[in-house]
């Protein structure tokens, strides 16, 4: 699943492009993630069966997979173009070809398209605050997780307890819409969150805040777009169009 804001850099092709591209570099936020799991496994080198929810082309579990060797994969994504393109960039890399398997499908009915306690890790990654809500997505994305599996999140929270509910509207030059409609760009309380993920069963969550170290410039068209902003302290904020970007990282540990 792409972000809304990586398919306005390319109005052209909205969704092929960026897939395209997240195959041909490791973008920061996943080398970060990609530490944050490592910290949270015992064993990497375990042959785990993992699940990422909303995986796009797929570029996520490549990415992943130098960090869990062993590792089969299942991507679910609801668009069967994007899942075309993912199956034709991973047939030139055999190894990942082979260990990773694409499902077409809605996340939000993942217990009707796959086998319940069946997945000892799972990955929702930049995708629950570009939906209307959490809940569902993440209770049927617990429910995949075996005894002890863990699952790990990345999207838009605040310490604060506040829920901020924020839909986009993009204007072209003329204050003419854009989009056909408006696109969630949610960002929820940790808080509020982490008691949601305890009463599915989790045993307990860590959480850590992504602070970026690539500074990026702001977009020229002045639509959404991610860039950074420096703070006094010598630090990086992330922004896109007039929103802030308060990243954090969740692991989902679930109870034995």
């Amino acid at each position: 699943m792409t972000t809304h804001e990586d398919a306005a850099k390319t109005l052209g092709d909205p969704r092929l492009d960026y897939h395209r591209r997240q195959f041909e570099r490791t973008y920061r936020s996943v080398v970060h993630l990609r530490q944050f799991v490592k910290l949270q496994l015992d064993d990497c080198k375990r042959p785990y069966r993992a699940l990422d929810a909303a995986c796009g082309a797929g570029a996520n579990m490549v990415h992943l997979s130098t960090a869990l060797p062993a590792t089969t994969w299942t991507g679910v994504d609801f668009d069967s173009e994007v899942l075309s393109l993912g199956t034709e960039l991973l047939a030139r890399q055999s190894a990942n070809q082979q260990r990773t398997e694409f499902v077409l499908g809605d996340i939000l009915q993942l217990d009707t398209l796959l086998e319940p306690r069946s997945y000892d890790l799972a990955f929702s990654i930049q995708t629950l605050s570009w939906l209307p809500d959490y809940k569902r997505a993440m209770s049927v994305l617990l429910e995949m997780l075996r005894p002890g599996g863990v699952a790990f999140v990345t999207s838009l929270f605040t310490d604060f307890l506040v829920d901020a509910e924020i839909l986009v509207t993009q204007l072209s030059d003329e204050c003419a819409p854009i989009d056909p409609k408006p696109y969630h760009y949610n960002i929820y309380s940790v808080d509020r969150f982490i008691r949601h993920c305890l009463e599915c069963g989790a045993q307990r969550v860590e959480s850590v805040d992504f602070e970026i170290d690539l500074e990026l410039a702001e977009p020229e068209s002045r639509h959404m777009g991610t860039f950074t902003r420096r703070l006094i302290d010598g630090s990086l904020i992330q922004q896109s169009g007039p929103i802030l970007m308060p990243w954090k990282f969740l692991a989902i540990h679930m109870g034995s």
